[in-house]
């Protein structure tokens, strides 16, 4: 089957949110603690909607029949796209942190080899990994493994692992090797899955009530900027990450599936450099964001010159490092596509 180009243009779209909430990490500007309003609300349903078309495109692959013997071979296809790319960033982030420490001031603590290995893969928990950036590779890997020993081997129905997921999504997972976002996240991964073999009922429920599914996210969107500086606390519950992921996801879905959306090449063009985009966005935002802080004041008045300039450095520097560099080599070609 060739690509979904809905679905590709929808991870255009959420590769952008990652990339916006990415330009002010933890700290804005100074003054700009307004920034947590957008940053908040984008990080509401901004991986969910990432979950749930990895779990659509999974749900493509013949994982059904896959075999205990076929078992290995997978394993190695599937760290080969994923668990490769994760662990070749950490050792750059690593390394380029150290060489940056002493120019920039990048913090970095003293750890061992072995330390800095098992902060890399969650040991620690989240917030002392070294690759916080890119967590999404490592749980879409266990996602892929989990759902494909469940379905494919032990042939459970996708409904009861979908079941189980919900339920998982309700409990306090513990913080560490990322168990806590599988069990934030492995629901709207399933979700995926599930409308993956429904793909012509779901295609026609988004179709047939795109209006509907637009007003619910506007409103819900609207709710969330009213209430935000009272509600904040409530608004990072498991509650409203569902409310917000279950209005976006339709109806950014049916937006793709627009006539307006279908002509726009350059989503098309764009949705091959996802891959590369997600990967090294957040080192050119932070080189990018160091070289500007040379010339203009880190400060709120300046947030409206920052933040294009980071956005773009986020987009524009992966696609030229593709084009450039991994695009000479086969191999650094398929793995970045």
């Amino acid at each position: 089957m060739g690509r979904l180009w809905d679905l590709e243009r929808a991870k255009v779209l959420a590769i952008f949110l990652v990339v916006v909430g990415h330009i002010f990490g933890y700290a804005p500007p100074v003054g700009g603690e307004w920034w947590f309003i957008p940053e908040s609300y984008i990080y509401l349903f901004h991986m969910p909607l990432f979950m749930f078309l990895s779990g659509f495109v999974f749900g493509l692959k013949r994982y059904d029949d896959l075999r205990l013997r076929d078992f290995p071979g997978y394993v190695r296809a599937r760290a080969e796209r994923l668990l490769i790319p994760f662990m070749a960033m950490a050792i750059i982030i690593i390394a380029g942190k150290t060489v940056a420490r002493d120019v920039a001031g990048v913090s970095l603590s003293d750890q061992t080899l072995g330390q800095n290995v098992l902060g890399v893969l969650g040991h620690y928990g989240f917030a002392a990994s070294p690759v916080q950036f890119i967590w999404y590779l490592f749980v879409v890997f266990l996602f892929s493994i989990m759902t494909a020993l469940l379905c494919g081997i032990g042939k459970i129905p996708v409904p009861a692992v979908l079941l189980a997921a919900g339920i998982l999504f309700l409990i306090d997972v513990p913080d560490i090797y990322y168990l806590f976002y599988v069990g934030k996240f492995y629901l709207f991964f399933m979700l995926g899955v599930v409308c993956c073999h429904r793909r012509e009922r779901a295609y026609d429920l988004v179709d047939r009530h795109a209006l509907a599914f637009h007003a619910a996210f506007l409103l819900a969107s609207a709710v969330f900027f009213v209430s935000f500086w009272d509600l904040r606390e409530f608004y990072a519950s498991r509650f409203w990450i569902l409310v917000m992921s279950a209005t976006a996801i339709p109806s950014i879905i049916a937006f793709m599936r627009s006539g307006w959306a279908t002509r726009q090449e350059w989503l098309t063009y764009l949705s091959g450099y996802v891959f590369i985009i997600y990967l090294f966005n957040v080192p050119f935002i932070g080189f990018a964001k160091e070289v500007i802080k040379r010339a203009i004041p880190y400060t709120n008045e300046y947030m409206i010159l920052y933040a294009p300039i980071l956005v773009g450095a986020g987009f524009v520097g992966p696609i030229v490092l593709r084009k450039l560099v991994f695009e000479r080599w086969s191999y650094l070609r398929r793995m970045t596509a």
